[in-house]
């Protein structure tokens, strides 16, 4: 079990751990988290609209990837997986790139 939380809330978290789960023993300790800088953008597909998140390192873009919430949403709506989903918001992505 992993728990990720603001310090502020340790003892009440611990104490669900204990209640809740078989758990005797309880190890934390602070996490410091860096992320790329990033832009949204929208892409249209299927009728509806799927946010892209593209990020950067030092100016570079390093990674282009859908918003995996949009993407499941419009995977229960239609007949396809999420990676399905996912794979053509990214092919309708590099082909509206293109056209730029």
């Amino acid at each position: 079990l992993t728990v990720l939380a603001e310090i502020d809330k340790i003892d009440s978290l611990i104490s669900a751990i204990f209640k809740e789960t078989s758990s005797i023993g309880v190890r934390y300790y602070p996490v410091e988290r860096r992320v790329l800088q990033r832009k949204i953008e929208k892409v249209g597909i299927l009728g509806e609209k799927v946010a892209i998140k593209i990020s950067y390192q030092e100016g570079k873009e390093v990674n282009i990837q859908p918003e995996f919430s949009d993407c499941l949403k419009l995977a229960k709506k239609s007949d396809l997986s999420v990676k399905e989903i996912m794979q053509l918001v990214l092919k309708e992505f590099y082909k509206e790139r293109e056209k730029s």
